[in-house]
């Protein structure tokens, strides 16, 4: 069951004619996703035609009507926040345009910081969940452009860029998404591999991806129920290889069946 409505009316006293004044409104209410909270309701049959008897908006519940949480999803929601998991969720359920939107925000960011005309920068974003977003997107892109990364790398392999980046770049070039991409691969290998030994110290690459192997053809599963799919590509290989060869197999022994027959 959900609520589609809430109704708030206020009361003012008129002291001279000794009334009270009643101004009431109406909320509609529609449940929104919000990361990982995606309500799911019903309705009767019963139910829908109560709501038509009485002129019920069906348009203004669906396409205006106001977010709200259950006790129980807040309680969730400030989990996840307090966990550092509501950057990671909110991404999951974002559409095609808002991806869109997402990198223009971030590339008027970049030509920002190249300009350097002005000492703030405005972005007016409709969206609150955008807008939390591209403050943690942006936020990310200093983590790595302003070296801040390197808090990381007290008693581990120095990682360095062979051409330091330039902030006339764009924040969503491929080499500069590919270099992030990496390094967080390495580091990950790292950690692995000294959780592995029990001792946190610099390892080779052989070691790094030792560590990875594991996980190696998990593919991460953006906006899915499950965090990733295994692609065994190797066993497909075999397995393909496999049926080749059987059905050669059969296919010969038929070939010499009919020769047989014939002769």
């Amino acid at each position: 069951m959900i609520m589609t409505q809430v109704g708030l009316t206020m009361f003012q006293y008129d002291r001279d004619h000794d009334t009270y004044v009643a101004t009431g409104y109406t909320f509609h209410l529609c449940p929104q996703i919000f990361g990982d909270v995606d309500q799911s309701f019903i309705f009767q049959a019963s139910t829908l035609k109560f709501l038509c008897r009485h002129n019920f908006n069906f348009n203004k519940f669906t396409y205006e009507g106001l977010p709200y949480l259950s006790k129980e999803e807040e309680v969730r929601v400030r989990q996840h926040l307090k966990d550092n998991q509501m950057f990671k969720n909110l991404t999951r359920m974002l559409d095609m345009d808002e991806e869109k939107l997402l990198q223009h925000y971030c590339s008027e960011v970049s030509k920002w910081l190249a300009s350097k005309e002005e000492d703030t920068m405005y972005i007016d974003i409709d969206s609150p969940v955008l807008r939390y977003v591209v403050h943690n997107e942006i936020s990310l892109y200093e983590f790595f452009s302003e070296a801040k990364c390197r808090k990381l790398q007290n008693g581990v392999n120095l990682i360095k860029l062979s051409t330091p980046f330039d902030v006339k770049q764009s924040y969503h070039e491929a080499g500069w998404d590919s270099f992030c991409t990496g390094y967080c691969f390495i580091r990950l290998g790292h950690w692995a591999a000294c959780e592995n030994s029990g001792n946190y110290r610099p390892v080779g690459p052989t070691e790094v991806l030792s560590a990875l192997a594991p996980f190696r053809s998990k593919v991460n599963i953006i906006r899915g129920a499950i965090l990733y799919m295994v692609r065994d590509i190797q066993r497909h290989i075999e397995r393909f290889c496999t049926e080749m060869l059987t059905v050669q197999c059969n296919f010969s022994i038929e070939n010499e069946l009919a020769e047989l027959e014939t002769h």
